[in-house]
């Protein structure tokens, strides 16, 4: 138990300090100190993940735990200072489902253990939304899903409560 917490708060230089950034994106290193600063989430995150850190101060490159996955470049809104129609334009892109069972076989290749439906625009907009969840449920991957939120009703909100480990809504 002790080791876990010397590898989160006292790293043993530098170089343990670079690797550790890669796995999360919310943690901080402040050069003065050369600690970690991590909020509880993070950090019980941190814990969870021990053998995959471990490996990692070890000089090892692990399998990736989660793919992030953009279903859909369209959005359903024009929010001012949003950057994704300068970004995607007008044309509406989907993932093709056929491509994406190639992706989800690929995936299970990696041991990637779950997936986050994220995007360039809505990712409840794509057509085949449902299936696509139904399928990466099925394949046995834990899912997340980055979305605005303004289609969380119906089929939708069934999905989310029974597939989804976790929902971030940005508005």
């Amino acid at each position: 138990m002790n080791n876990k917490k010397n590898l989160i708060e006292e790293p043993p230089n530098r170089i343990a300090l670079r690797k550790m950034t890669t796995f999360s994106d919310k943690i901080e290193v402040t050069n003065q100190t050369e600690r970690i600063v991590v909020t509880p989430f993070e950090k019980n995150k941190i814990l969870r993940m021990y053998s995959v850190a471990k490996k990692i101060l070890e000089g090892e490159m692990p399998h990736p735990l989660m793919a992030v996955v953009y279903p859909s470049y369209v959005c359903n809104h024009n929010c001012q200072g949003c950057s994704y129609q300068e970004a995607n334009g007008k044309e509406n892109v989907y993932l093709d489902p056929q491509n994406f069972v190639k992706l989800l076989k690929s995936l299970h290749c990696l041991e990637v253990k779950s997936i986050e439906f994220s995007g360039g625009g809505e990712p409840t907009l794509h057509p085949k939304f449902c299936e696509l969840v139904k399928r990466t449920a099925n394949e046995g991957f834990e899912l997340g899903l980055l979305t605005n939120g303004s289609l969380l009703s119906g089929q939708i909100a069934d999905l989310v409560v029974d597939h989804f480990t976790y929902i971030r809504v940005n508005i």
